[in-house]
């Protein structure tokens, strides 16, 4: 039988942040509502006295909104099956959101995360039997460089087009950290592999300057509250080289104003190119 999963701190916020998103489908729905975020209540609160709170969810919504289109944007653009591998995934229910709308173009869907993902898997198991038989959950680092040959035990195949999301873990890990971890995931001939990753950009880049108190804000209340030491920032510029030393390249690179105008049309929150303080990128490896 299913039960509540209690969420870190970090993990909480989000959840709160993006629950009107999960909230306009049924299945996402269900899943989030066996997730306690007590835990986040003192950065949630903060968020709400400080005014951030609103400008922040929709920053969130357009996160989960690229993440969840531009994979599936890969697995639409090729004509057979993909595998999606989703590292730190967390208790976050992209797999879910992929396989209910494209489950006979994907293989499998690879959860890796340093936690214990059983909770996890008896939710889905109970909200959507159907969907998880797709679903394998890997315990273990992400920096492994044993990862392959565990998620091979589980299935994965070393031939197949595979997508990697990277959604979260760039602000908690150094730019020498990320450049071993993609080192680790590219393809023999670096052409099957696609990376959808998220990051932030330095604050000295969020025009105008009220935005970029927004941004300063709300890194802060984590920094201040659970991470403990300043989060690693990255450019659109210095990612592109990174993919580039690799022998991978750049295919599309998307700020949260242009997000926001593909999910909504307009841009009602962020009317600057530079105004949000998330940006991603899709790129070749």
């Amino acid at each position: 039988m299913a039960e509540n999963i209690t969420l870190e701190p970090t993990a909480a916020l989000v959840i709160d942040l993006a629950e009107h998103y999960y909230a306009d489908n049924q299945l996402t729905q269900q899943f989030v509502g066996y997730l306690d975020t007590s835990s986040g209540k003192k950065m949630i609160d903060e968020h709400k006295s400080t005014g951030i709170y609103s400008l922040t969810q929709e920053c969130i919504y357009n996160r989960k909104y690229i993440i969840r289109e531009a994979t599936l944007e890969q697995i639409r653009h090729n004509q057979e099956r993909s595998q999606v591998v989703i590292l730190a995934a967390g208790k976050a229910p992209l797999a879910l959101e992929l396989l209910q709308r494209e489950f006979d173009k994907i293989d499998r869907v690879y959860e890796v995360d340093l936690s214990d993902l059983d909770n996890k898997r008896s939710i889905y198991q109970t909200i959507a039997p159907s969907l998880v038989e797709k679903v394998s959950f890997y315990q273990g680092d992400i920096r492994s460089e044993a990862l392959f040959a565990d998620l091979s035990s589980l299935g994965f195949k070393s031939e197949l087009f595979t997508i990697f999301v990277i959604e979260g873990i760039t602000h908690y890990v150094t730019p020498g950290e990320l450049r071993e971890l993609l080192a680790r995931i590219v393809s023999d001939d670096h052409s099957r592999h696609r990376v959808v990753i998220d990051f932030a950009p330095p604050f000295d880049m969020i025009k105008p300057e009220s935005f970029e108190r927004v941004a300063r804000t709300t890194y802060g209340i984590i920094e201040r509250l659970c991470y403990l030491k300043p989060m690693t920032k990255h450019t659109a510029e210095t990612l592109s080289e990174v993919f580039q030393s690799l022998g991978g390249e750049v295919l599309h690179h998307y700020t949260i104003h242009d997000i926001e105008k593909l999910r909504t049309g307009s841009n009602q929150h962020f009317p600057d190119k530079h105004s949000g303080w998330l940006e991603y990128t899709v790129a070749r490896i």
